[in-house]
């Protein structure tokens, strides 16, 4: 599923959607010219946040455990 989950196995568990995500961002890479921007403009502003905040919270936990 990526460099992301190889590195940080239990990643799925702490963000949640990670295979739609990366999907999400595939179709955007992939096959921008069949992207709907209104789905993708509903994504970022109900979305986005949320994942934000588990990013930051995530980044935060990793950053406090001793090497």
């Amino acid at each position: 599923m990526g460099q992301a989950t190889r590195h940080f196995p239990d990643l799925e568990d702490s963000i949640g959607p990670v295979r739609q995500i990366v999907g999400f961002r595939n179709r955007i890479i992939h096959e921008y010219a069949e992207i709907d921007s209104e789905i993708v403009w509903a994504i970022v502003q109900n979305e986005v946040p949320r994942l934000l905040e588990e990013s930051e919270a995530l980044l935060k936990e990793y950053q406090c455990r001793p090497d």
